[in-house]
């Protein structure tokens, strides 16, 4: 998906009235981005991301009436920049390869800089902060869905044997890739990744 239709908005049919929301909303995105680069979640505040990107508190809340809206879509609007071809296909491959494609992006994901410390930062804040909970709560379950959507979908078509299940299959090919990136500081590359899943998926269809 990309960033443009992202955080494009779905009320307003005025093209010029438009590209003006989208500037906006993009700019609060950029400005939230770099204020959790410099602080990680340490004073964050909805004030604090209205002055860094020059706009009203009105206008900010408009758009997002909570902090951690304005937080969750700012980090997948960072993975959307980071790298929009990773978005996983839309079917075209049989589901052991759209499996693959998805594990791909969430590694890519995780082997920024940027989005695993607030990945990480966030896991750990989540234990005591409740905007911090949704977040990570919200961005591991994004992660995990469209790994969990395509193994269905082999269910379905025939090629993934009904009697698994699709959620522990899932926790078991995207486990070990924020294992790697999150706990042990060492990012999977994207032939590690494609190997542990085709390897994984193969051992999971065949037993």
């Amino acid at each position: 998906m990309s960033e443009i239709k992202q955080i494009r908005p779905i009320t307003s049919n005025v093209e010029c009235v438009d590209r003006r929301v989208v500037r906006t909303r993009r700019q609060i995105l950029d400005a939230t981005i770099e204020l959790m680069k410099k602080r990680g979640l340490d004073g964050f505040t909805m004030d604090a991301i209205a002055e860094a990107a020059d706009v009203s508190r009105s206008t900010l809340y408009r758009h997002w009436p909570q902090l951690h809206d304005v937080l969750f879509d700012a980090l997948q609007y960072l993975g959307a920049q980071l790298d929009e071809a990773s978005t996983p296909p839309g079917g075209d491959g049989t589901a052991q390869e759209c499996v693959v494609s998805s594990a791909l992006a969430v590694g890519r994901f995780l082997r920024d800089d940027t989005c695993r410390t607030l990945v990480a930062s966030l896991g750990v804040a989540a234990e005591h902060n409740a905007d911090a909970a949704t977040i990570y709560n919200r961005s591991a379950r994004r992660c995990r869905d469209s790994v969990a959507e395509f193994i269905r979908r082999g269910q379905r078509g025939g090629g993934i044997p009904k009697a698994l299940d699709s959620e522990w299959m899932t926790d078991l090919l995207v486990g070990p890739i924020f294992m790697n990136a999150i706990v042990l500081h060492r990012p999977m590359t994207d032939e590690e990744i494609a190997t542990h899943v085709n390897k994984t998926f193969a051992a999971i269809v065949q037993s």
